[in-house]
């Protein structure tokens, strides 16, 4: 006998024996006394209870919640469908009067339960600076948006609920950037007045303002702003930290950097202190002098000829153009005060420098003394007397080189008022240390003169003596003796 056909039910409940059964379990077909909708019980269940009702109306009977009596006369009903695996309860919310869905934690820890649009702390919230917030419908990532007009910057914008539930002064997040930039805030001691740009810079924060120096409008960067309590934009940082522009000069030099530059150098613009011409100067000059001129100028401050001083009262002055890349120069000639020209190589050998015209005057023996004793002059040491012009004349007229026994060259002189046809050879310093003395002169053709050059006569005999002693070994001696033979007679020739 099956004891669940033959129990009585305190509800009612008639069970039917069903012919299938469940993992060898009987079950069991009837009417759920609560729903009254047809359904199947386990032969466990039906064993167990003596008012047994189908599984939805078991958790009715056994939900908290059903049975709850709620302060604002709040009546939940349960939803089959689940959210996340909860319990989900559909009512009327009391304050507004509309149909909800209700969450469980909601009604069970709440005696007053209301809907999530009334129990927005948000909507409802009394904010410091005014803002009035709206609920979007729409949500971001599950968290509500509400909307509403920034009270800095007065634009729409779009708040979190998370941002409006922490604050009491909202405002958008330009201006929050704003509030909290240091750089805003922060007092320059020049007074400038920074304003934060849009576009970052490698995601870097820029500035813009104008530079207290130049008045020009820059951009600055974060860094450089916090660094700084006197900001300049960079052309003026660059004058400011300059060495040359801060540098005193001796002539009273005034420089000005100028923006273009030579091969990647600084240049500088200025007046000349001497000619007073404005030329350009670069910086390795200006560092390295205190008394900075031109090119021109300082070319003649270098110039030995414009510092000479002359016996005859010549003053020669530097000439802009150049003859064949060497420099001229300008005077009045002592003589006949005609202004000629010069050449730097007469001026550097000559003390008493006249015209051509002038020297034409002198007879060539005349001439040549004239040389002699300007170059006297030049090379003398203390206590020198120069060759007087008929000593200069007995040793050189028909005079043979000391070294080489040679005559000199061929030339035209006119002597005691006659022309005549004379050997006239060069003179040579026995010491370079002193000028033409008679004990220091001795006659000396100009090739030797010019092996020679300045050493001692010892020194240069014993050169000759080592020169003719290799050649002997390297060479057979008809050899050297034919080529000796054949240098006198192109010399005489």
């Amino acid at each position: 006998m099956d004891p669940i056909l033959n129990k009585v039910f305190e509800n009612g409940f008639k069970p039917r024996l069903l012919d299938e059964k469940r993992k060898g379990a009987k079950r069991y077909e009837g009417v759920c006394s609560d729903c009254k909708e047809k359904r199947v019980f386990s032969y466990a269940y039906l064993m167990r209870h003596v008012k047994p009702v189908c599984k939805e109306c078991l958790e009715k009977h056994a939900d908290p919640i059903l049975h709850k009596t709620f302060e604002n006369g709040f009546k939940p009903r349960l939803l089959d469908e689940k959210r996340k695996g909860r319990k989900q309860y559909g009512g009327i919310c009391p304050d507004c009067k509309e149909e909800k869905v209700f969450s469980y934690p909601c009604v069970s820890r709440n005696a007053n339960p209301i809907c999530e649009d009334c129990r927005d702390k948000v909507s409802n919230k009394v904010f410091e600076n005014g803002f009035k917030p709206r609920l979007l419908d729409e949500k971001r990532n599950g968290a509500k948006q509400y909307e509403g007009v920034c009270p800095d910057c007065k634009e729409k914008v779009v708040f979190s609920y998370n941002y409006l539930m922490c604050h009491v002064k909202p405002v958008c997040k330009k201006c929050r950037e704003t509030r909290a930039d240091s750089i805003l805030h922060k007092t320059f001691e020049n007074s400038f007045k920074p304003h934060l740009l849009d576009e970052k810079r490698k995601g870097k924060k820029q500035y813009s303002g104008i530079c207290p120096d130049c008045k020009e409008k820059r951009v600055f960067s974060y860094a450089y702003l916090m660094r700084h309590v006197k900001p300049v934009c960079k052309e003026c940082l660059e004058k400011h930290a300059d060495p040359i522009l801060h540098k005193t000069f001796e002539n009273s030099f005034k420089p000005h950097l100028l923006d273009e530059r030579h091969k990647g150098k600084k240049q500088y613009g200025g007046v000349c202190p001497d000619c007073k011409e404005k030329v350009v100067f670069l910086a390795q000059y200006l560092k390295n002098n205190d008394n900075p001129v031109c090119e021109a100028c300082l070319e003649k401050r270098t110039d030995t000829i414009l510092h000479k001083t002359f016996e005859n009262g010549f003053k020669p002055h530097l000439l802009d153009e150049k003859r064949e890349g060497k420099k001229q120069y300008e005077g009045v000639c002592p003589d006949c005060k005609v202004k000629v020209v010069f050449t730097r190589y007469y001026l550097m050998y000559h003390i008493n420098p006249v015209c051509e015209e002038c020297r034409k005057r002198f007879t060539p023996l005349e001439s040549k003394y004239h040389e002699l004793t300007n170059r006297h002059k030049l090379k003398k040491a203390p206590g020198d007397v120069v060759l007087t012009f008929e000593q200069n004349n007995a040793l050189r007229i028909n005079g043979r080189c000391v070294y080489s026994n040679e005559l000199g060259p061929r030339k035209l002189a006119v002597i005691d008022g006659k022309k005549e046809t004379i050997n006239y050879i060069g003179l040579d310093r026995k010491d370079s240390k002193h000028g033409y003395t008679l004990e220091n002169s001795t006659p000396c053709s100009g090739w030797m003169n010019r092996a020679k050059h300045t050493m001692s006569t010892a020194s240069f005999m014993k050169k000759i003596k080592t020169l003719i002693k290799h050649q002997l070994k390297v060479m057979p001696e008809e050899e050297f003796q034919e080529i000796v033979r054949q240098a006198i007679n192109d010399r005489k020739n």
